[in-house]
């Protein structure tokens, strides 16, 4: 009886080893010893408005670098911030409604006209929402075109970024988008000051007269 039941043996044996697995189809669920090894998934809430602006406001804070973004000249032409590399670059946020804007543009002018050079660059950029109104108040108003660039309200744009501010409304957090706002960029493409001052401001001028001397 003894090598009978050693073959009866082997052949449960092979049976058991070659068995196959049945694989369920549909809604029904198997289980595994990795499903078992598995850890909860903890449920992520969604961010809210204020805080996706407020990474917003990280992205562009000084030492980072800045998030290039596309502009439009007055031919329509697309241009980006990262054309001017090599430059310190300083930029002018503005619209034609905002009317301090308006004040400080003549002087930004000024400046601009004074210390630009082939390493040292001066533009304006607007937000206004439609680009034949922007175009149109360049003409009436007949102000130069080569340094001015369009780049409307879209909120998709990395440059858009600068213009979000958080301020605090009795006792609650808002985050509101400001201009004028004037940035200045390293020749590296490096945020060296998200909000300077106002171009009347003589602290503005000598802002940008330390940084051309640091970057000669």
């Amino acid at each position: 009886m003894k090598p009978f039941t050693f073959l009866v043996i082997v052949v449960f044996l092979s049976v058991a080893c070659n068995r196959q697995v049945p694989v369920t189809h549909g809604d029904a669920k198997t289980s595994s010893v990795a499903d078992t090894l598995k850890l909860p998934q903890e449920s992520v809430p969604p961010k809210s408005k204020l805080e996706r602006k407020r990474e917003r406001i990280r992205q562009v804070m000084i030492g980072k670098r800045i998030p290039d973004g596309p502009i439009l000249d007055v031919n329509g032409v697309v241009k980006s911030t990262k054309d001017y590399r090599g430059k310190l670059l300083v930029i002018d946020f503005w619209a034609t409604w905002c009317g301090p804007c308006l004040q400080g543009a003549p002087k930004f002018k000024e400046i601009g006209d004074r210390y630009r050079s082939d390493k040292v660059e001066f533009i304006s950029v607007s937000i206004d929402s439609e680009r034949e109104a922007w175009q149109a108040f360049l003409t009436q108003n007949q102000w130069e075109t080569d340094r001015m660039f369009w780049m409307g309200m879209s909120k998709e744009n990395p440059l858009f970024s600068f213009l979000y501010k958080e301020v605090d409304d009795d006792g609650r957090a808002l985050v509101i988008i400001g201009v004028p706002k004037y940035v200045i960029i390293s020749p590296e493409g490096k945020i060296l000051d998200n909000e300077a001052e106002f171009p009347t401001n003589p602290a503005f001028e000598d802002h940008i007269k330390r940084l051309i001397k640091d970057y000669q």
